[in-house]
């Protein structure tokens, strides 16, 4: 008997032990989560939820959208049936393109986090995320054109604008390949950069997503 009860205060010493030990340890849902954004096939960005040093509110609906684009992709893409195939092919390609853009600039956005004493995502990087993210949802939702080259209508308000175009990806890339723009003027579907100058000087420049037939956007301050 006098065995019997020196086990059971042991197992009851035991338990509490345990029990103490394991008192402040942070329950699985109390750990960081994070949303995983594939860039390439080996790089990606982790976008934190709340309780991370790191979230941001902003990121995290851009990381959700993000996702939620993916999803759609699929689907989009069986829709295209029955569109010529360069128009397919080229559609693809370009939202394919702005989604990377949007997690690029995403990942920017962090590494410079990482790298300032503030410790804050950067609100620039973050707005061209959005942007680019914007372009590629506007890709997927909206009625293809019937060729890939369509008319575009871009006028300025600035008086005296003198309008010159170029890609915005090969912009990106560091090249400087100005063309001058004539009203009217054919383009294939993609994503250019419009600049206006007056007596060489430049007022403004936008991006612009030439897809619709025609492509009408006026360039203003």
């Amino acid at each position: 008997m006098f065995f019997r009860w020196i086990l059971l205060l042991s197992l009851l010493l035991l338990q509490f032990a345990t029990a103490t030990s394991t008192l402040g340890a942070p329950t699985s849902t109390e750990k960081a989560e994070s949303i995983e954004i594939q860039i390439s096939a080996d790089r990606s960005v982790s976008v934190p939820k709340p309780n991370d040093d790191f979230y941001d509110p902003e990121a995290l609906e851009l990381a959700e959208r993000i996702l939620i684009f993916d999803q759609r992709v699929d689907d989009w893409q069986k829709t295209l049936v029955g569109t010529p195939r360069d128009v397919r092919l080229g559609l693809s390609d370009l939202a394919s393109e702005q989604r990377g853009i949007a997690a690029q600039d995403l990942l920017s956005a962090f590494e410079i986090a990482a790298n300032t004493s503030s410790g804050r995502l950067d609100a620039g990087k973050l707005h061209m995320a959005a942007e680019a993210l914007g372009r590629a949802e506007w890709i997927i939702e909206t009625t293809p054109p019937a060729t890939l080259n369509v008319v575009t209508q871009i006028n300025t308000t600035v008086p005296d604008g003198v309008i010159h175009f170029m890609s915005a990806k090969a912009l990106r890339e560091g090249e400087l390949n100005w063309k001058s723009y004539q009203f009217g003027m054919h383009l294939r579907i993609g994503s250019y950069v419009f600049r206006v100058r007056v007596d060489g000087r430049e007022k403004l420049r936008e991006e612009v997503l030439v897809l619709s037939a025609p492509t009408v956007r006026t360039l203003h301050p």
